[in-house]
């Protein structure tokens, strides 16, 4: 019995603090020591610095009360060199702790996902079932960093919060404990505030990304699904879903935002309200000490209670208080990561009863396997399904060296079988056995190099041809991996590329055509020589041409030697020779025997009508055709080879090691001399001469850049016209709170005077006006921080609501070509359109609001410098505040960066081929120097690519969970993964020095330019040119200052992000599909209302395509059509047939106007359909696809597809006339059950059942069947085609059929035969089997495969 499924990862227990830290060894735990003490000790200078800023102001305060200046240079010197070595101290403890962190963070994530992927790696398929496999990728990314963010750069910023916190109380208490006591009773609503500030974030951060989570998948959904909208024409209706999606999202914002602005409004409001204590009760002790007869001690300075003192209680009790607030974040970071520790413990403690990374087992000798399986009696039922059993007494015995073939229904547990073999799963009961040993006894490894496996839908790895190849044997030779291509059948299609064998197939082999993927597979098992092979449906959804080459290698794979087979197959006809056939169903095998047994048991045995219901004409003919009969069909020596390359021609790829080492011209890869680009431009790169002309044209570029992003912005702008008063009071709460924050430094130096008085009265009567003030002074900060947030909130929310929609609506007016450029594929699109809304809401959202304060903070200070300041030591502060500012932003955007590094494999925004996006001379010049500098790999280089090759590890993982087990790959993934983590956190760690410098030098320059303006401003007031007030008002205003310019040099990088982002969003957004140069014609644009649109009863079907010239404009070489003429009468079934490439399915994109023809035309009833408005024409088109869409709803909301305002009644009666009301009643929610994303919770035949639906209830006048049961077993193509029957049987409608099974297409009223890029012959089944020509070389070749 499997193991069960671990519980859902989500419920896990977080760790312990000591358990987050188990991957630590010694010299960890010694740097994490040293670490935490300067993380501390940092966070402590802050507030500690103000011991000696009490002493300047002391120093002052004194001078200017007794007027007696002389002494003041020397005691500010006095204090000046001690912020000197506060400087030095900084510095050192910034390094120190961002380093120590930073390097030991690094080295125990890299173990934490060593273990956790070897965790992974070692569950059995039970585990894997129950999770999603497509978003094991990014969970496991996510896990990762969190964990890593919180024992690294976090944890360091939580020390640092912590050591200011304590650092300010200790400070509070050092000057005057019980004034620090009064504050500190205030404190909490300080540190509330700020924790409230934490929680609304994080919790808003949670809800918008489940809101917009809803309405990305939809997003992602219907990009990967745009045919299928197209078709229907369902674009407005997406829209209108995806933007009804988007209201929860936006009144989350705008809450959030209201929720934010009170809780920084407060924040604000708390600390005035501090201060206002703090100056009263401090007034109050000094007017105290004064009324005691002590006044004199003012003009000496030896006041028990000083007036700086006082002063910076409050500023060390208000940071402290401030620090204990932020320190949320870190706490937050902190649970977060134990609480994904917790998620990986519970898999990496978890040890499955099938374990592929154990060394168990018994391994018998190599040459001792004869390869007998016997399955004893087998009773089985899916972990993730215990409700449905598949086995209930299933007893089969597979001699050695023989080929068994299993038949039998949709889901009777054919491939179950090979599940077992392979030791996917282990029976509830009885046992498999091979060699009479049960495969439980045998070492998981071991056995699984005696299998081979080739499935439906092979699993390619992204790499070359040579490494998939060489999958079957790690330490194969170019000479071997050759010899297996050759013997699949692939060398040919191989070596037409320009590559060869370093051809990359891409990501799951999508640069391969499925024939050619199979034949790499096979290639894959034969290098592997297997003594047992297993075929699961190895050539069901290949066509007739494709399905020939790959029978024919497998029959060769077979006939190398005698091993033991098991072959399920769809298509009877594959199996006839099979040395046994077993028919499954009911749980157990129902009959078996060879074909001959079997068929003479007539109508009484199941293998018998199985065969009918799939050959009911009985046969296919003799045939006695050479294969160039077949051949002549595509005009080339080498058909296979020749079509195959039609379907796909990958892009050039740097040649593989194996390729690299061959001595054969097929395997070594040919090195492109030039980048893809270039080529297509067609010419060299620029010489050294044109440097000049390029730097000219670079200079041009950034001026027509700079140019549209300001009408970019402006139009953003304009966009927020509704919002205008939302905007306006936004940018008033900006404004004045800009200007309130340096009135705050004015204030604080003419309130300081009042601690130097000698009069009592005078002392409390200026204390509680200047309370008074700063109380009213909290409350306009309130008002104007809410009317600021929520102001913007409302705008930005509202804003990016519309933006989305607009673009997305804009992606889904676009033509089929545009998608089928690389970087607009739906994954692209989707998280491009998430990321640049996201940056667009820089322009309007909250970070412009922080803009225009900190605009306004520099404007009034620059006039309050001046005006109530001394201009001397103004004009050194105007120097000083861009160092103090540019410290702040570095420091922010090294913190900042550190975690978007780690959620990036090293990409810069994606700015870099973006959807829709045109190169500028800027992008060419940036490109081209990457290029120039690709030889020169850094060891940053190597990390990045360390990065991305491990993170594609874990995908190729996620993809390809069976492939990885049955291959036994999991030893040599997890090699090359942690060989790829162990370099990407050895370069990681040593640009720790890189954050580490920047947070100690900064620290070093605030506290070092500081001490330039204390000397400065003592030597005045000593010489009698500043006094007390003057010089503080500068001091003070020029810290606000320098924090606003700090966080607009910060923010100018978001604002250039930003910038880029809108013009990416308003090119899609302007583009329009091309128009055919006829001005007749309209352009593909399916949101457009432009063209005829006939009256529907008018509508007959017929279709001409008339001498019709087409290429691919993702493949402009490569010709599809030439010169393409076919008739379809109204009414008529047209079947299309044809090899790989011929150009079959893209009639029926014609038809659907995916796409228009160079030349030629497609008519509809003698109209050009270019004519037509493209909405119109698509509603009187149905279309089912051999891999039907649905979407992630209902079943009754998927067949409603085809009619969105259908009654229930009309769904059922579509169900019905589809076949498909039988299986949707025996689901417990019927009509209501959810289909899945793409339709997952649904077999095959169960899809295309609910798709025939949607299609009968769309009723179209044309029918397009493109391969629409060719994927399907023989009982559910036989239901399939019963419902296909019925619906072209409703009513007379003109219909095109491609389909790979030639006996379901013999009663066409037409026949066409596509190929060399047009119709070479057509008639009906009879009169072109009379012909003896192309049609009947192709039934011939099908009936002897």
């Amino acid at each position: 019995m499997t193991a069960p499924a671990a519980p859902n990862d989500a419920s896990a227990p977080a760790v312990s603090l000591l358990e987050l830290f188990q991957h630590a060894q010694p010299l960890d735990m010694l740097v994490m020591l040293v670490g935490s003490l300067a993380a501390l000790g940092l966070g402590a200078i802050q507030p500690i610095q103000f011991i000696f800023v009490a002493d300047v102001i002391d120093a002052v305060g004194s001078a200017g009360l007794t007027g007696d200046t002389s002494n003041v240079s020397s005691d500010v010197e006095s204090a000046i060199f001690a912020f000197l070595y506060i400087a030095v101290a900084a510095f050192a403890c910034g390094f120190i702790g961002t380093f120590a962190w930073k390097w030991t963070g690094e080295r125990q994530a890299a173990r934490y996902r060593m273990a956790y992927l070897r965790a992974i790696m070692r569950q059995d398929i039970a585990w894997h079932d129950a999770r999603s496999t497509a978003g094991l990728a990014s969970t496991f990314a996510e896990t990762a960093q969190l964990v890593e963010l919180g024992i690294g750069t976090k944890l360091s910023e939580g020390l640092r919060f912590l050591g200011q916190a304590l650092g300010g109380v200790a400070t509070g208490f050092y000057f005057e404990w019980d004034i620090a006591l009064v504050l500190l009773a205030i404190a909490p609503f300080s540190i509330g505030s700020a924790a409230g500030l934490n929680t609304v974030t994080r919790r808003t951060s949670q809800r918008m990304a489940e809101a917009f989570g809803s309405a990305g998948a939809v997003c992602a959904e219907v990009l990967g699904a745009v045919r299928t909208v197209a078709s229907f024409s369902a674009e407005p209706r997406e829209r209108a879903r995806f933007e009804a999606l988007l209201a929860p999202a936006e009144a989350v914002g705008i809450r959030s935002g209201w929720q934010r602005g009170l809780a920084m409004g407060a924040m604000m409001g708390t600390e005035n309200v501090l201060m206002a204590v703090g100056l009263v009760y401090g007034a109050f002790k000094i007017a105290s000490e004064r009324a005691r007869g002590e006044s004199n001690c003012a003009y000496t300075n030896s006041c028990k209670v000083s007036g700086g003192e006082v002063l910076l209680t409050i500023f060390a009790i208000d940071m402290g208080a401030q620090a204990f607030g932020f320190l949320g974040q870190a706490i937050t970071a902190l649970s977060k990561a134990r609480t994904a520790a917790g998620r990986m413990k519970l898999t990496i403690e978890r040890t499955p009863s099938i374990d592929a990374m154990s060394d168990e087992g018994l391994t018998p000798d190599a040459t001792s396997v004869r390869g007998r399986i016997e399955f004893a009696h087998c009773a089985f039922r899916y972990p993730a399904r215990p409700d449905v059993p598949i086995y209930s007494d299933f007893s089969l015995v597979i001699e050695a060296g023989t080929t068994v073939a299993l038949v039998g229904g949709s889901g009777s547990g054919k491939s179950t079988a090979v599940a077992l073999v392979e030791r996917f799963y282990d029976p509830d009961a009885g046992a498999v056995l091979l060699d009479g040993v049960d495969v439980r006894r045998l070492q998981l490894r071991w056995l699984r190099q005696r299998v081979g496996l080739v499935g439906q839908e092979p699993t390619l790895f992204d790499g070359t041809i040579a490494q998939n190849i060489a999958y079957g044997k790690p330490d194969a030779t170019p000479e071997q991996i050759e010899e297996a291509a050759r013997s699949s059948n692939a060398h040919g299609f191989i070596s037409a590329f320009p590559d060869g064998y370093g051809t990359r197939v891409g990501q799951g082999g999508g640069q391969l055509s499925g024939g050619q993927k199979q034949r790499v597979a096979i290639a894959r098992a034969i290098l592997k020589n297997p003594p047992v092979l297993l075929l699961d449906e190895a050539t069901s959804a290949l066509d007739n041409e494709s399905e020939r080459v790959v029978q024919a290698a497998l029959d060769a794979l077979l006939a190398t030697q005698k091993r033991t087979t098991i072959v399920i197959a769809h298509r009877l006809s594959t199996i006839r020779t099979a040395d046994k056939i077993a028919v499954v169903g009911q749980g157990r095998v129902l009959e078996e025997g060879s074909h001959n047994q079997l068929m003479r048991k007539g109508e009484q045995g199941h293998y018998y009508r199985l065969a009918h219901l799939a050959d009911p004409g009985g046969g296919t003919g003799t045939g006695a055709f050479a294969a160039s009969a077949v051949k002549s069909l595509f005009g080339a020596p080498t058909p296979s080879a020749a079509a195959d390359v039609a379907v796909a021609a990958p892009a050039a790829a740097p040649p593989s090691p194996a390729a690299a080492q061959s001595g054969s011209s097929a395997v070594r890869a040919v090195p492109a001399s030039r980048s893809p680009r270039e080529l297509e431009a067609g010419g060299a790169p620029h010489a050294a001469d044109d440097a000049r002309a390029e730097k000219a044209a670079v200079a041009e570029a950034k001026k027509a850049r700079a140019a549209a992003h300001k009408a970019q912005r402006a139009r953003v702008w304009a966009m927020q016209r509704p919002e205008r008063p939302y905007l306006a009071l936004a940018m008033t709460g900006a404004v004045g709170l800009g200007a309130t924050t340096p009135l705050m430094g004015v204030f604080f130096a003419y309130l300081l005077r009042l601690f130097f008085y000698p009069e009592p009265e005078r002392i409390m009567r200026e204390a509680w006006t200047w309370g008074g003030i700063f109380l009213a002074l909290a409350a306009a900060q309130f008002c104007l921080e809410l009317a600021r947030t929520w102001g913007l909130a409302v705008v930005r929310e509202r804003l990016t609501r519309r933006l989305r929609a607009d673009a997305f609506e804009a992606m889904l007016r676009q033509d089929m070509p545009w998608f089928d450029e690389p970087s607009n594929s739906a994954a692209n699109l989707s998280a491009n359109l998430s990321r640049d809304i996201t940056l667009v809401s820089a322009v309007t959202g909250e970070s412009t609001g922080n803009l225009i304060a900190n605009l306004s903070t520099i404007a009034v200070g620059l006039v309050l410098m001046f005006a109530l300041g001394v201009w001397q030591l103004a004009l050194i502060a105007i120097c000083i505040v861009p160092v103090i500012g540019a410290a702040i932003a570095i420091e922010f955007m090294t913190m900042v960066g550190d975690g978007d590094a780690n959620a990036s494999a090293g990409k810069e925004d994606g700015d870099d081929d973006v959807a829709g996006v045109q190169e500028d001379a800027i992008d060419i010049a940036a490109r081209r120097k990457r290029e120039a500098d690709a030889a020169k790999r850094t060891a940053a280089d190597k990390g990045r690519e360390a990065r991305e090759r491990a993170a594609r590890i874990v995908g190729q993982l996620a993809a390809s969970v069976r492939t990885v087990a049955s291959f036994g790959l999991e030893s040599a993934l997890f090699a090359d993964y942690a060989a790829a983590t162990l370099v990407a956190q050895r370069e990681r760690s040593r640009k720790a020095t890189v954050p580490a410098f920047t947070t100690g030098f900064s620290q070093f320059m605030m506290i070092a330019s500081i001490l330039v303006v204390y000397w400065y401003g003592g030597i005045l007031v000593a010489q009698g040119d500043a006094d007390f007030a003057s010089m503080f008002t500068v001091i003070l205003v020029m810290f606000y200052m320098a924090f606003g310019l700090g966080q607009i040099s910060q923010g100018a990088t978001d604002q250039e992000k930003a910038a880029r982002a809108v013009g990416r969003i308003m090119t899609i957004m302007d583009r329009r599909p091309p128009k055919s140069k006829a001005s007749t014609f309209v352009s593909r644009d399916a949101m457009s209302d432009e063209g005829l649109t006939p009256d529907a009863a008018s509508v007959r079907g017929r279709i001409e395509f008339a001498h019709c010239a087409f290429r691919y404009p993702a493949r402009p070489d490569v010709p599809i059509y030439s010169d393409f003429s076919l008739v379809i009468e109204a009414g008529t079934t047209v079947a299309l047939v044809g090899g790989s490439g011929s150009g079959k399915s893209t009639a029926v994109a014609l038809v659907e106007r995916f796409y228009d023809p160079d030349a030629g035309a497609v008519l509809l009833d003698g109209v050009d359909v270019r004519r037509l408005q493209l909405r119109w024409l698509r509603q009187r088109v149905g279309l089912v696809g051999q891999e039907p869409t649905l979407f992630d709803g209902t079943i009754a909301q998927n067949i409603a597809y085809g009619k969105p305002d259908a009654t229930p009644e009309q769904i059922e009666e579509a169900a019905r006339s589809s076949n498909a009301h039988g299986f949707i009643s025996a689901f417990p929610d019927g009509y209501g059950t959810r289909v899945g994303q793409g339709g997952g919770q649904l077999s095959g035949g169960q899809k295309q059942r609910v798709a025939i639906a949607r299609a009968i209830l769309k009723n179209p006048p044309v029918l397009l069947l493109d391969e629409a049961t060719s994927a399907l077993d023989n009982e559910s193509e036989r239901v399939v085609q019963a419902a296909l029957d019925a619906l072209l049987a409703t009513q007379k409608r003109t219909t095109i059929v491609i389909a790979h099974r030639l006996s379901t297409i013999r009663t066409a009223d037409k026949i066409a035969v596509v190929g060399q890029g047009r119709v070479l012959e057509e008639g009906s089944h009879n009169q072109l089997m009379r012909k003896g020509g192309h049609y009947h070389a192709l039934v011939t070749a099908k009936g002897n495969a």
